[in-house]
């Protein structure tokens, strides 16, 4: 292997079984189309072993409403547990598509993880936030359009070259996703130009008043979009949010 020519890697962050089983359709097809690595990095997420280590956190039921105390050592277990499946979804994926596959632990923020991964990578996807995920209106019609985030420079034309890219090369199936306050024209002109649109704009929605009703959103780790932005994005749309460099 030529050590300064890695091989593409399509990267699923995971923090739980059900993030993997979200992504691994839309991840396994882009390692398939690209012949790349099939990565999982499954994601202890900081905030949880903090509140596992106060005496008196309480875990409450989204649906039975049952009430039961969390404690370090039972979580940590439990992360092993998620991790060791989340691997095994991983390799059988892998195994199907005739792909190569790797799989690592890595503990931190799943948006700040997947940050740090774009830096050796083609691209890294997230899962919504699983309440968010169930809140997100279901749909007659399976989502198509992909959205990309467009700040005006260079990265959001990054953003919007890989959308084009997982819209299937179908300007209409690509729509922009804009920061708070941005004039909405320009931006919408300059991708139409980006996109080879003729006598329309893409449509465009501002990061607070976006809602669920999008295959995925595409963002650039170069915009001007933090990691606070992407954790809301990520929710808001209920979505997989896909990183690129």
């Amino acid at each position: 292997m030529n050590a300064e020519h890695p091989p593409a890697r399509v990267v699923l962050t995971a923090r739980a079984a059900s993030d993997a089983v979200r992504l691994l359709h839309e991840a396994g097809d882009l390692a398939r189309a690209r012949r790349a690595e099939l990565a999982g990095v499954f994601v202890e997420e900081s905030d949880l072993l903090r509140l596992a280590e106060l005496p008196m956190t309480r875990e409450v039921g989204f649906t039975s409403g049952t009430v039961r105390a969390i404690d370090l050592a039972p979580t940590l277990r439990q992360l092993q547990r998620q991790a060791a499946e989340v691997q095994r979804l991983i390799a059988q994926a892998a195994a199907g598509l005739d792909v190569p596959w790797s799989f690592r632990v890595a503990r931190g923020s799943v948006v700040e993880v997947a940050v740090a991964a774009v830096a050796e990578t083609d691209m890294v996807l997230l899962a919504p936030p699983a309440l968010a995920h169930a809140l997100a209106r279901p749909s007659r019609r399976p989502a198509t359009t992909i959205g990309a985030f467009h700040d005006g420079g260079p990265a959001g034309d990054r953003a919007l070259a890989r959308a084009l890219e997982l819209a299937g090369l179908d300007p209409g199936q690509v729509s922009l996703v804009i920061p708070d306050g941005a004039d909405p024209l320009p931006l919408r002109r300059h991708a139409a130009d980006q996109l080879g649109l003729r006598g329309s704009l893409p449509d465009a929605v501002a990061v607070s008043r976006l809602r669920p009703g999008r295959r995925a959103l595409v963002v650039s780790v170069g915009s001007a979009l933090g990691t606070a932005e992407m954790r809301r994005m990520l929710a808001a749309g209920g979505c997989p949010l896909v990183l690129v460099g």
